[in-house]
């Protein structure tokens, strides 16, 4: 019985090397077919996310007016200042950057998409916002309707001292009335997420300046976010007006020394006569002043009638608060002692 030996058949390196090529091609076509399965499936989710970028591309670029265009805006009746327009971006420089749109939860036709955003240099924010397909063309984002806007409400709190601000290009109207029990009047602002320029002025800026209060990060500007929807502008004191209550304060002291200081002088030396009293030193700095008071310390010597002693010395503290007349000019009234 004879016997067959088997042979093996080896293919040409040419051809070799179309199989292998077309092998990878399969294994590629594979990858991106399961990679595109879930848009292929769901295109809705695609649409919606692209809607979103859309949205958020036009508040990166400060075109606030198309992006309301685009997803319409209730404004709130309590609201003080629209800043929901093109002119309060101007002159910003913190911007607004989107990190990352994801889709969330789908309830019926409603999708949920997840926004992730920073502004300037702060922390990486998130909000939530809800899509559905529209039956009308809207402007920008085409048959979408995303019903939840980014816009949102800011509070505003403005010293009493401070005549004028603007946010961007846009005047916040002041309150003339309403301030707190510290001296603030308070304006809400309905804007969308980002950095805005904030100026403001004092009703004499020779005596104060006005600006932000400048918060643990430094931030100057006014920025709104998911985590930060409010803003407190300070006064700030100039040279001349520390000048001018020390002149003010010196005056309260030699008053005293004088006899004729009243309530501003303390008790040791209030009911005793002016001939028992003796200037021992004016105030020669201010131990404080701020937005709305200042202190300062002198010091008199009372002496005992007949007596032999020196005297004692009595520290004349000064407390006062001040504002301002309509000329713009400080006022003084004493805090009794």
């Amino acid at each position: 019985m004879s016997s067959r030996r088997t042979r093996s058949v080896s293919l040409p390196a040419w051809l070799n090397w179309q199989v292998y090529a077309v092998a990878a091609a399969l294994v590629v076509v594979l990858v991106i077919g399961v990679v595109a399965l879930p848009r292929l499936i769901n295109p809705v989710n695609s649409g919606a996310e692209a809607a979103v970028r859309t949205y958020m591309q036009l508040l990166e670029q400060g075109k606030y007016e198309a992006a309301t265009a685009a997803v319409p805006v209730k404004i709130p009746g309590d609201t003080g200042v629209n800043l929901l327009k093109s002119q309060a971006a101007e002159g910003a420089e913190g911007k607004l950057k989107l990190i990352s749109v994801s889709t969330g939860m789908v309830s019926g036709d409603t999708t949920a998409i997840t926004i992730r955003y920073i502004v300037g240099d702060g922390a990486p924010q998130q909000a939530v916002v809800s899509v559905k397909p529209s039956k009308v063309e809207r402007p920008f984002i085409g048959k979408w309707a995303i019903t939840t806007s980014l816009a949102r409400s800011v509070d505003i709190s403005i010293p009493s001292a401070v005549s004028r601000v603007t946010v961007g290009t846009i005047a916040v109207p002041l309150p003339l009335a309403g301030a707190d029990k510290n001296g603030y009047r308070h304006v809400k602002a309905l804007a969308y997420p980002g950095s805005y320029s904030l100026i403001s002025g004092t009703v004499n800026p020779k005596y104060l300046t006005a600006g932000l209060a400048v918060s643990p990060t430094g931030q100057r500007e006014l920025v709104v976010t998911e985590s930060q929807r409010e803003a407190t502008l300070s006064v700030n004191p100039t040279s001349e007006l520390s000048q001018w209550a020390l002149s003010w304060a010196q005056e309260q002291v030699r008053a005293c020394a004088e006899g004729s200081g009243g309530d501003a002088c303390p008790a040791q030396v209030r009911n005793v006569a002016a001939s028992q009293l003796t200037l021992q030193s004016l105030p020669s700095r201010l131990l404080e002043i701020d937005g709305d008071k200042f202190s300062a310390v002198g010091v008199i010597r009372v002496s005992a009638l007949g007596s032999q002693d020196s005297g004692v010395q009595v520290s004349v503290r000064i407390d006062a608060t001040y504002t301002f007349d309509a000329a713009g000019n400080p006022q003084a009234q004493l805090v009794p002692q």
